[in-house]
């Protein structure tokens, strides 16, 4: 008897046994050791090949290093100089977004990143053609790509679009024009709670008078000023949204107000449709953009 009053057997009795099925059997132990050992081996293995191979790099790291020194000193003024041009850029940028705008045109963010900067040049140096026929081959090649994700992105227009795009497609410039106009200030709404052809009400008139009223919202969300200068068509008056008072004798720009109030006659042209597409476009995508950016 143990002290504590109970035989040796009783103690082993009284541990809990192992189950059969976790018991490994003497031929499973020995394959265990074996992979053991193998494991150990490679792993040896690599740690001097490894070894072997840091000391062959050392000759070299003095001169790699200097290379590395030598190439940030040579790189050093490119990236001074990159610097200076991303903090003209906004500015730049904001000045040819608003020619285009005048022209009745607006940036695609498919676009490559210089082409504004391009067009804009154009047209402030009068080479106001140039600028429209390649603006006009542009959009023209993009306009199923754009129906595509003006329909998947406001499935609720879906319909209403599609009719305007096939109007498009068919030459009936004068009944694609006023739905895409339409539509674009349906879009403001519906993403900004804001139109594009209406100016602001309430407190916000004083401040915001002769701007759009989605000019309200672009100033609420946005705080980069790259992303500022690529919104900035949407919060000025420009062609398109230019009130009565605004618009001049002669005037031959296309308006939503002279389209949709039945004051000009003649606005059903393939350019003028063409602008109307990047127009919707543009307030659509950039947009979108606005809320990814304050998400």
């Amino acid at each position: 008897m143990s002290e504590s009053g109970q035989t040796e057997d009783e103690n082993t009795s009284a541990q809990p046994s192992i189950p059969a099925s976790l018991v490994l059997s003497s031929e499973y132990r020995e394959r265990l050791q074996k992979i053991q050992s193998e494991w150990v081996r490679v792993i040896k293995q690599f740690s001097e090949g490894y070894k072997a191979f840091a000391e062959a790099l050392m000759p070299m790291a003095s001169e790699l290093r200097e290379q590395t020194n030598a190439f940030a000193r040579h790189i050093a003024p490119f990236f001074a100089q990159l610097k200076e041009v991303a903090e003209k850029a906004p500015p730049a940028y904001r000045q040819a977004l608003l020619l285009l705008g005048e022209s009745g045109w607006y940036m695609d963010l498919g676009m490559r990143l210089d082409a504004p900067l391009g067009l804009g040049r154009s047209l402030k140096e009068g080479e106001i053609e140039h600028a429209e026929n390649a603006l006009a081959k542009y959009f023209d090649a993009r306009v199923d790509q754009i129906e595509r994700f003006l329909v998947e992105a406001h499935p609720r227009r879906a319909k209403v679009l599609s009719s305007a795009f096939a109007a498009h497609r068919a030459g009936q410039f004068d009944l694609s024009i006023p739905v895409l106009l339409a539509q674009t200030d349906g879009i403001c709404r519906d993403e900004a709670g804001q139109y594009l052809f209406m100016g602001p009400r309430g407190r916000e008139y004083k401040r915001y008078k002769g701007k759009p009223s989605i000019a309200v919202f672009v100033d609420e969300v946005t705080s980069d000023a790259f992303l500022s200068a690529v919104l900035s068509p949407l919060g000025e008056k420009l062609p398109i949204n230019a009130s009565e008072s605004e618009r001049v004798e002669g005037w031959t720009a296309l308006n939503r107000h002279m389209v949709l109030h039945g004051e000009s006659v003649d606005y059903g042209t393939k350019i003028n449709s063409l602008k109307a597409i990047s127009l919707i476009n543009y307030v659509a995508s950039t947009l979108k953009l606005i809320k990814r950016d304050a998400s």
